[in-house]
């Protein structure tokens, strides 16, 4: 598309130039015999530097004019990526049925989301079955209906069941189900607390203690043996928690005596 620059500049100018007449200075013929050499030379300034002045303002307005309008400008097409069709619970094994295409574009694609592969059709009748994306992938975090399914939310291909939903470097426990035990869902934080060894003492009694020092535990007061643990099964009997791994000892030998306590946290 050829732009003429003059005739857009003209018409784009007109309004803001005044009648021809009085645009640049001009000396009466009568009167010229009586000015000096200073108002000369002003007048030719003025009339030296107006078509530059004129053509500043052509450019500054046909550029604005122009601005965003690139005739070549073509939009970049939307990216299919599957997202949930309804919420995946930790632990789940994905099947094409949980998932549908949904077209994002390009600046809102998240790092990871599975996409159509390159040339896929933009209409869902032409793209392709997710189910190779899907083979042997199942869900190791939470993911609500309508979010797009990310690799980081998934577990490494061939794990299933607790095994997908315990995070790398964790270690998970069952324990049975009793009145004790909160109403929990999967993917929960919760702490664990079991009743001090027969090695823990309290001594001070201030309760104060040198600074630097770990008072050890009270024999009346129940100990923290996982800060942040996160139910990863769950089920008529028994729930399945995932540990850090250098809590797994301390939760071991509480399971063993029989003394465990669930705890629900707050919001993190």
């Amino acid at each position: 598309m050829r732009i003429d620059l003059a005739a857009h500049a003209r018409t784009r100018l007109a309004p803001l130039l005044p009648p021809a007449a009085a645009r640049l200075p001009t000396v009466p013929r009568t009167g010229r015999a009586g000015i000096g050499p200073a108002a000369r030379r002003a007048v030719r300034a003025v009339r030296s530097a107006a078509p530059a002045v004129v053509l500043a303002m052509a450019v500054g307005v046909i550029a604005s004019s122009l601005a965003g309008t690139d005739p070549a400008a073509t939009p970049v097409p939307a990216t299919p990526v599957l997202v949930a069709a309804r919420d995946l619970a930790p632990g789940s094994a994905l099947a094409a049925t949980d998932v549908v295409w949904r077209p994002l574009p390009p600046d809102a694609l998240p790092n990871g989301a599975l996409a159509a592969p390159p040339g896929a059709g933009g209409q869902e009748a032409d793209l392709p079955s997710p189910a190779p994306l899907l083979q042997g992938r199942s869900v190791r975090l939470p993911i609500m209906a309508g979010e797009p399914i990310l690799t980081s939310r998934l577990a490494p291909d061939g794990l299933t069941g607790t095994a997908a939903a315990t995070p790398p470097d964790a270690r998970a426990f069952s324990m049975p189900i009793d009145a004790r035990t909160p109403p929990v869902v999967i993917g929960q934080h919760v702490e664990l607390f079991a009743r001090p060894t027969a090695t823990d003492s309290w001594s001070g009694a201030s309760g104060s203690f040198p600074a630097g020092t770990v008072p050890p535990a009270r024999p009346d007061v129940a100990r923290t043996v996982a800060a942040d643990a996160v139910v990863v099964q769950i089920d008529d009997r028994q729930l399945t928690v995932a540990v850090p791994e250098t809590d797994a000892p301390a939760v071991a030998a509480a399971l063993l005596d029989g003394a465990l306590v669930v705890a629900v946290t707050g919001a993190r």
